[in-house]
């Protein structure tokens, strides 16, 4: 149970209890470490995107719950990741909470309203009403997400915060242009890029402005599919990648491969000879199964 469920301390007088702390980076490293390997503690702790994390993965109650959903959604990937998470905070408050005057659809409405709004700390009474009255602010105190700061409301980690935002602009269809002044629009950008439906369109849609971004945004874990769209438009425009950049995407190999299988000529060749310029010790066996052929 947690110590605020009482209205008095002493009521728990006599039961053994356990006071969480957040941990030092290097006691999640050496967890990180003892669960994956140093490469891949290295890479989510000390790289971009997979760095961004630092913060609720020093929470252990977040760090839990990340753990355990890694086998489904990689912690590298920070929109996907940040939304396990969340579903599962919310989820297991409502369950833990009993009856509730509000649903996890219309919490998480909620809280993207309060996301967008202009400053971090909302004033208390305009934060209900974004929220849609007590219950929403309730439950999303107690998941973890949200802070009442004095006399007013925040997310208890920025990064919630722009998860959030991220959620407003992928569920209310609002171009990243609007979110453009925001001081944290690269890490919405990057949630909402693992989130989408149609990451290959945002990715190819911020190239021109932003190229870092677009790349980490490939970095982020996203599938084949995606990784191969956007490589095939850049080639179809004649646009120069930066290799040592996209060595970091995870999935270039194999997106490599499949443009040799199914694009133009012009493009596969292109794709053939990026593929001979990756560093050896990056490539892995893939299709191995499959008979060679030549390209």
């Amino acid at each position: 149970c947690r110590s605020d469920w009482f209205e008095k301390q002493p009521q728990l007088h006599g039961i053994p209890t356990v006071t969480a702390y957040d941990l030092a980076l290097r006691q999640v490293r050496v967890f990180l470490t003892s669960l994956f390997s140093a490469q891949r503690a290295a890479r989510i702790l000390d790289e971009y995107p997979g760095k961004y994390l630092q913060p609720v993965l020093c929470n252990p109650r977040f760090l839990n719950v990340l753990a355990n959903i890694n086998q489904h959604t990689p912690l590298e990937n920070v929109g996907a990741a940040l939304r396990r998470l969340v579903e599962t905070l919310i989820q297991r408050e409502l369950q833990q909470g009993g009856e509730s005057a509000v649903s996890s659809s219309d919490l998480e409405y909620a809280l993207a309203r309060l996301a967008v709004e202009d400053k971090a700390t909302v004033p208390y009474e305009h934060a209900l009403r974004l929220l849609g009255g007590e219950a929403a602010l309730t439950t999303g105190v107690r998941a973890g997400l949200l802070f009442i700061n004095g006399t007013g409301v925040r997310f208890t980690y920025q990064l919630f915060r722009s998860y959030f935002a991220a959620v407003w602009m992928n569920q209310a269809a609002v171009t990243w242009q609007s979110m453009q002044s925001r001081n944290d629009f690269y890490l919405i950008f990057l949630c909402l890029a693992g989130i989408s439906s149609t990451p290959d369109d945002l990715v190819i849609s911020i190239y021109h402005e932003y190229p870092e971004l677009a790349i980490n945004c490939l970095v982020t874990d996203v599938s084949v599919l995606t990784v191969k769209r956007v490589l095939s438009y850049w080639l179809r425009i004649g646009q120069s990648l930066d290799l040592p950049m996209l060595t970091h995407v995870n999935r270039l190999p194999e997106a490599l491969v499949s443009m040799m299988r199914e694009e133009t000529w012009s493009i596969r060749q292109t794709a053939h000879g990026i593929l001979q310029m990756l560093p050896v010790d990056y490539l892995s066996l893939i299709h191995i199964s499959e008979p060679t052929r030549p390209y």
